[in-house]
């Protein structure tokens, strides 16, 4: 009988840590550069200045910062909650360029990296609409018109990562934290029904 109770316990303690690293994995947020994106946005913001970044301006819900990301000049926006300001997504914005051939490079290359890093196929859309088709000299009118479509989504537990390629003529990785855009829906769903 004393085996049998101690049996239970034994199970018991492996369910509830079982329990336990589910809440936990649940919990925890997209990093952007190491950093969790979460929290107050002045907060993030000084997370990013040890970073290397330098903000270039701030309001209640955004940030703007300029420095170097997987070695190359970019610009981000850090974006935070309506309400209480907490951050919930990280738009990594690069240099315009010229050169479709230039854009579609970097493009792949950041989905590389990414399928690398996560081990996970994105969903993406990679594409032109008639009538441009690539190859007709013509990439960079059909992005500007927003006639090409390029971009790569990975879904992952804490939230997901865009790369694509902006009708601006750059390239973006959007890292988006699953908790952060949960409050920022449920606060923007607020200010709409206060506005009723």
């Amino acid at each position: 009988m004393k085996k049998c109770w101690l049996f239970v316990i034994f199970i018991l303690f492996i369910t509830f840590g079982i329990s336990a690293q589910d809440v936990s994995s649940e919990n925890t947020h997209l990093k952007f550069k190491g950093i969790d994106i979460a929290g107050d946005l002045s907060l993030m913001v000084e997370r990013l200045q040890k970073e290397g970044f330098t903000l270039v301006t701030q309001e209640n819900i955004f940030a703007v910062m300029e420095g170097e990301f997987a070695n190359k000049q970019c610009k981000l926006f850090v974006v935070a909650t309506p309400s209480t300001y907490e951050v919930y997504e990280v738009i990594v914005n690069f240099e315009k360029t010229n050169s479709w051939s230039s854009l579609k490079s970097d493009y792949l290359e950041f989905k590389n990296l990414l399928k690398g890093k996560y081990n996970t196929e994105p969903k993406s859309i990679e594409k032109f609409v008639r009538p441009y088709y690539e190859g007709d000299g013509y990439e960079l009118t059909a992005l500007s018109v927003n006639k090409c479509d390029y971009a790569s989504v990975f879904d992952l537990d804490n939230g997901s990562i865009m790369v694509g390629i902006s009708p601006e003529k750059s390239v973006n990785v959007v890292y988006e934290d699953k908790i952060g855009s949960f409050i920022n829906e449920q606060e923007e769903k607020e200010i709409s029904i206060n506005d009723l």
